[in-house]
């Protein structure tokens, strides 16, 4: 048997697959988490974007246009 040694590190150096989603045209997509500050708090919150350029990009337009939309009180799945 025969290992490829390179494949074996980038499966190390991937995240986990509960991580990682494929949108409607199969290109994966990444879990990243951001964290802000309030009260003296640091909290976070979740955001899936293609690459750490998609992410910045998302935290920008979160910056310009984000707001309330009301208390979640069930998910239906």
């Amino acid at each position: 048997m025969i290992i490829d040694l390179n494949a074996e590190r980038d499966k190390r150096n991937a995240p986990d697959p509960q991580h990682i989603l494929t949108d409607q045209f199969g290109i994966p997509m990444f879990e990243y988490l951001c964290d802000y500050r309030m009260n003296d708090s640091s909290w976070s919150l979740r955001l899936w974007a293609y690459s750490i350029e998609d992410a910045e990009a998302g935290i920008e337009a979160i910056r310009g246009s984000l707001g309330y939309l009301g208390q979640v009180y069930t998910v239906v799945s």
